[in-house]
């Protein structure tokens, strides 16, 4: 299948990149959304925004960033400039039970593991060796990290930011746009707007907008 890599600006380009190539997908360009910042290197096309070769927007396009407002962000970006098809890009190496609803513009990343009944919704993403347990839900734009543990039942909100190595409890629910930072045991239910760490996860701030102050 023939794509579109929407934003060059984020360092996950890379790792993006590496999972379309396992997936076969040929990426036709990649669009450079923003005139500040070093372009990647080795990959190619990239193609200003402002210089969309026709017919280019027919293509379905993938977004490579992880922070939940850049991915927003960067989603808002793409359809005004006429991009409508969104969809999810999953590495073929990752191991997902049949009845994973996976929806648009979803980004699963190379080793994750997703058991039974799990929802992963639009746009959210899922780093490299990620496990997330039975009937457990990741809503819009949220970002789960490397190594990250979500056990059976965890409902993780919408725009939330999960840090590298966290541990959730089964049956936790964390509310929108909270930040689990890396490494922290989460063992009973988290806020909207909230910042936790450690191990058992203590709040440390609240309230956030979000993930780096941004709110989706």
């Amino acid at each position: 299948m023939k794509c579109v890599v929407f934003g060059v600006g984020s360092r996950y380009v890379h790792d993006m990149a590496e999972t379309l190539a396992r997936l076969g997908w040929v990426v036709e360009a990649y669009v450079s959304n923003r005139s500040e910042g070093p372009l990647p290197e080795g990959l190619a096309p990239i193609i200003d925004v402002d210089s969309l070769p026709v017919g280019l927007t027919d293509l379905p396009v993938v977004l490579p960033f992880g922070t939940p407002g850049n991915r927003l962000q960067a989603m808002t970006e793409a359809r005004t400039v006429g991009f409508t098809q969104f969809p999810p890009a999953v590495d073929p190496t990752a191991i997902i039970a049949s009845s994973v609803a996976v929806e648009q513009g979803v980004v699963i990343n190379a080793g994750v593991v997703i058991g039974s009944r799990v929802r992963i919704a639009a746009f959210a993403l899922v780093n490299r060796a990620a496990s997330i347990g039975h009937e457990a839900v990741v809503d819009e734009y949220a970002f789960v990290g490397p190594g990250v543990v979500l056990c059976g039942g965890v409902h993780i909100g919408r725009g939330t930011f999960v840090g590298a190595g966290a541990v959730v409890n089964p049956d936790i629910a964390i509310g929108d746009n909270s930040v689990v930072g890396s490494g922290a045991v989460v063992t009973r239910d988290v806020p909207s707007n909230t910042l936790v760490v450690g191990n058992p996860a203590q709040v440390a701030k609240e309230p956030i907008v979000g993930y780096q102050g941004q709110s989706v």
